[in-house]
C-alpha cells in the first residue's frame, strides 16, 4: 500500500492490541517525525508506554483500550503555523503507520494532557496525540456506536458531483487534478467529523480556507491540505485562504 491509497484506508480506531510496534516500522516513524522537527521547527515525539495519559479519564469524544503507543504532536509556541504543521505532517504520519498496516486515531481532548508520560519540552504546546498500533481486523462494537454518532457523511467523494457542490463554490469547472484533491481532502479526518474546509475556484485561482470558530479547524485545515496535495500535486503554503501552486513544487 502507497501513501495514496492509505487515504482510503485510513480509519480512526480506538481499540488496540496488545502486539508491539516492530522495530523497523517505529525507527521509520521516528525518522520521520526528526525530519519533520528539524525542517519545520515541530516537537514530534514518538512514545512506546505512553497509555497512562489516557487511563481513568471516560469524559470525551470517544472512548479507548489497549493504547500503549503515542505520536505526540507539540510545536513552538510561537509559530503561528504550529497548528496547521501539526496537522499536516501529523496526517503524513497517520497515513505512513496505516500503509504498514497499523491503526491510529486523531485526539485532541480525551487524554491527561499534563501527564509526565507525555514530556512536552518548555516552550512548546501540546496540540494533539494519535494512539498507533495493531487493532483488530473489525472495529469493535464501541468503535461503530461513536463512528454513528459523529459520521453524518461518511469519507464523501463517492458522490462527486453532489459532495463537491457542498464545499466548493466555483465559477467554472474545475481542473481534473483540483477535483481529485479535493476529493481526496474531504476523506481526511476532522475534529467532530466537522469537515470545515470550503473551497473557492474564481478566475483560475483554487483557495483552501475554515471559519476560524475553533482552534482544531487549523488542525483540521493541515490534515485536508496534506490530502490534497498528495492526490493533485502542487502546494499550498501555509495560511488561511492560501491559494493552491499547481505543479511538482511539493514541499
Amino acid at each position: 500500500m502507497n501513501i495514496l491509497e492509505a487515504i482510503d484506508a485510513r480509519k480512526s480506531r480506538r481499540v488496540f492490541l496488545p502486539d508491539p510496534i516492530p522495530a523497523d516500522i517505529s525507527e521509520r516513524l521516528m525518522e520521520l517525525m526528526a525530519d519533520y522537527n528539524r525542517e519545520e521547527g515541530l516537537s514530534l515525539r514518538f512514545i512506546e508506554d505512553g497509555g497512562a495519559a489516557f487511563e481513568g479519564l471516560s469524559r470525551s469524544y470517544g472512548m479507548f483500550s489497549g493504547v500503549r503507543t503515542l505520536m505526540v504532536l507539540a510545536g513552538k509556541t510561537d509559530d503561528p503555523n504550529r497548528r496547521e504543521k501539526v496537522g499536516y505532517f501529523g496526517e503524513r504520519l497517520v497515513l505512513e503507520a496505516t500503509a504498514w498496516g497499523l491503526g491510529t486515531c486523531w485526539v485532541a481532548g480525551s487524554f491527561d494532557r499534563n501527564h509526565p508520560a507525555l514530556g512536552v519540552p518548555e516552550g512548546d504546546e501540546l496540540e494533539c496525540v494519535i494512539p498507533v498500533g495493531f487493532v483488530p481486523e473489525g472495529k469493535a462494537v464501541r468503535e461503530r456506536i461513536i463512528h454513528r454518532l459523529t459520521h453524518g457523511f461518511g469519507k464523501g467523494g463517492n458522490d462527486a458531483d453532489g459532495t463537491l457542490k457542498a464545499f466548493v463554490e466555483a465559477d467554472s469547472p474545475l481542473p481534473d487534478a483540483a477535483r481529485a484533491g479535493i476529493e481526496a481532502a474531504l476523506k481526511a479526518p476532522s475534529a467532530k467529523n466537522g469537515k470545515p474546509l470550503r473551497f473557492s475556484w474564481r478566475d483560475g485561482t483554487l483557495t483552501a480556507a475554515i471559519p476560524d470558530t475553533y482552534w482544531m479547524q487549523w488542525v483540521d485545515l493541515g490534515i485536508a491540505k496534506l490530502h490534497f496535495e498528495l492526490a493533485a500535486g502542487g502546494r499550498f503554503p501555509w495560511g488561511n485562504g492560501a491559494a493552491w501552486v499547481p505543479g511538482d513544487a511539493g514541499r
